[in-house]
């Protein structure tokens, strides 16, 4: 049981993490297209990251994908 207990309090701040990343990409994903392209491309792009399911299933797992692409959509910001 110490075992499981430890594990959890090590993959809960990663999980949270990829979370908030997985929840923030959507909304960069709209800005960029918004300044890039227009404003219904922005929608319609984000739109469709939220419903994709590969982004929902790496968003609830403690893994650096979705981190990652969160920051790559910032740094295209910038």
């Amino acid at each position: 049981m110490p075992l499981d207990l430890a594990r959890s309090a090590t993959i809960l701040p990663t999980a949270t993490e990829t979370s908030i990343f997985g929840a923030a990409a959507p909304a960069m994903l709209f800005l960029f297209l918004r300044r890039q392209v227009s404003r219904s491309a922005g929608i319609i792009g984000a739109v469709i990251l939220i419903v994709t399911p590969i982004h929902v299933w790496f968003s609830q797992e403690a893994k650096g994908n979705v981190p990652q692409m969160t920051m790559i959509l910032w740094s295209w910001l910038c």
